[in-house]
């Protein structure tokens, strides 16, 4: 079950953190794995080097999301070197903290290019080579705090991964046809070296923070088997769905 032999994914963010543990579980289950990465490219030939050690092939494809010019370059690449894009994780995101009173406007633009318009510019640029496949999965990091919030006033994140809830529900009126489905990932607090960077925690206010999570927190391949589900042919009618990944922080009804 749940065997990814045979496909292809493209995965953007995914030299660290929750889209590197993307990357080995999707390898892990058979999958071809391109791995888009922005500045890191060290950190992410580690990554191609997991997914080569568990017997899986991918490249490594570097891009800015934000840049259409630079997207359709990428989706070239993976095209023009595997004949096919199967799966499609959005997944490079950025986080910016602050209260909306000192936020910039610039950085304001700089989320939202980011993790919503990247992934328009993404979906927009795969969706043509699924619908000619009849087949295809696309799959969007989004985040819990699209539903409720965050603490800290920095609004432009949960605005923006509630617009990848919003462009994903949007799309499966349009794309079912195509056998073609969209769902997201709304992860809760998954300790990653980028999360202890943007929030300043240190170790004695993470484990506070802790105990709010019945499960404790995530880890990167939470997410990543969540996502090899979303991607294989057992998820075929699930589309249009939030699959909440938070060990029990807060319960949707």
């Amino acid at each position: 079950m749940f065997s990814l032999s045979g496909k292809v994914a493209l995965v953007t963010g995914g030299s660290q953190g929750i889209g590197a543990g993307i990357c080995r579980c999707l390898a892990q289950a058979g999958a071809t794995v391109a791995v888009n990465y922005l500045k890191n490219g060290e950190k992410a030939a580690s990554v191609l080097e997991e997914i080569h050690a568990c017997g899986s092939q991918g490249i490594l494809v570097q891009a800015d999301v934000r840049k259409e010019s630079e997207v359709i370059r990428m989706v070239n690449t993976v095209f023009d070197t595997y004949g096919r894009i199967d799966i499609l994780v959005s997944n490079a995101g950025l986080y910016r903290p602050g209260d909306i009173k000192d936020t910039p406007l610039e950085t304001w633009y700089e989320v939202l290019d980011t993790d919503l318009t990247g992934a328009f510019l993404v979906t927009k640029h795969v969706l043509p080579i699924m619908e000619r496949q009849r087949w295809g999965r696309c799959i969007y990091t989004s985040s819990g705090s699209a539903y409720v919030g965050t603490i800290t006033g920095a609004v432009h994140y949960p605005a923006a991964k509630a617009g990848q809830i919003a462009l994903a529900k949007s799309l499966v009126r349009t794309e079912s046809q195509y056998r073609i489905t969209f769902n997201c990932l709304a992860p809760g607090l998954v300790v990653t070296a980028s999360v202890t960077e943007d929030t300043k925690l240190d170790e004695a206010a993470l484990r506070e923070r802790e105990k709010a999570f019945p499960l404790g927190f995530g880890k990167p391949e939470d997410i990543g088997y969540a996502a090899v589900y979303l991607a294989s042919e057992e998820a075929r009618w699930i589309t249009g769905a939030v699959l909440d990944l938070n060990g029990g922080l807060y319960l949707r009804a």
